[in-house]
């Protein structure tokens, strides 16, 4: 039986929606391996099995969002859906809520790049070159970014859940930024970081934005998301997958993956 499982604040549709969008993703998920040995056999169908069900995450997101645009404008939301026994975790956050390298103030970028990589400021200031120096969008993905002067694996693995390329604000929506982009707007004051969250969390409430009193914060919100899928099947093996939809105006507005990357496992 397939249904949504849903959680506080997460992501509700009528189930005849979810079962539709699920089983049309799943017709072509069984394929059959012949002359193949056992354990490779094994481990070939739950790959296709992890991506049918990384995909109906996806369709599943997409289709919340098209019905009530309101789940993508609030804080980093956590759900679980489940599909024939299959739990799927779902993170959605709005882009607004990240630091978006093509976009940000130079004040932002430096904040970014001193405090998470302790670059120095001629380094930082290669980086505003580069960006400067190149069409815009500066990088028009996540891979043009971790192509930019100074930027190792080392120095993307740190910037990577903080930054995204797809937002097109020169700030960052407080309301809607993840913790770990408001410790790094805050750095020196946690409790006031962990007192505005749980204050933004809370129904009704009008959470005070002195709490993080931040230069850089904008009060604005884009129809572009970050969506984070989990997939653990048996024996605890665990696929991780980050998902970025944006609107296309050339398909009325509809939400597209515009950019994917594989997740290491928690």
């Amino acid at each position: 039986m397939t249904r949504p499982t849903r959680r506080p604040g997460g992501l509700a549709l009528p189930a005849v929606l979810w079962t539709l969008a699920a089983l049309s993703l799943l017709l072509g998920s069984f394929v059959q391996f012949a002359r193949v040995e056992t354990q490779l056999t094994a481990t070939l169908v739950d790959q296709q099995k992890t991506r049918s069900l990384m995909a109906a995450g996806v369709t599943y997101v997409e289709a919340a969002l098209s019905q009530d645009q309101r789940l993508g404008q609030q804080p980093p939301l956590d759900a679980g859906i489940e599909l024939d026994g299959q739990p799927i975790e779902l993170r959605l956050v709005n882009v607004a809520g990240l630091i978006d390298l093509n976009a940000a103030e130079d004040a932002l970028a430096t904040q970014l790049l001193q405090r998470e990589l302790q670059w120095p400021l001629e380094k930082i200031q290669a980086f505003l070159d580069h960006r400067r120096s190149r069409p815009v969008p500066a990088f028009a993905s996540l891979s043009d970014l971790r192509r930019a002067p100074g930027m190792d694996a080392a120095s993307w693995a740190r910037l990577a859940p903080l930054v995204t390329v797809h937002g097109g604000s020169s700030g960052v929506n407080v309301l809607l930024a993840p913790l770990e982009v408001l410790t790094t707007l805050l750095p020196n004051n946690p409790r006031a970081v962990q007192a505005f969250d749980q204050a933004r969390r809370e129904p009704g409430q009008t959470p005070d934005l002195t709490l993080i009193n931040s230069p850089h914060h904008q009060p604005v919100s884009v129809g572009a998301y970050r969506l984070d899928v989990t997939v653990t099947l048996g024996e605890g093996r665990t696929w991780r997958h980050r998902y970025w939809l944006v609107r296309d105006n050339r398909q009325g507005n509809r939400l597209r993956v515009a950019d994917h990357n594989p997740l290491p496992a928690p």
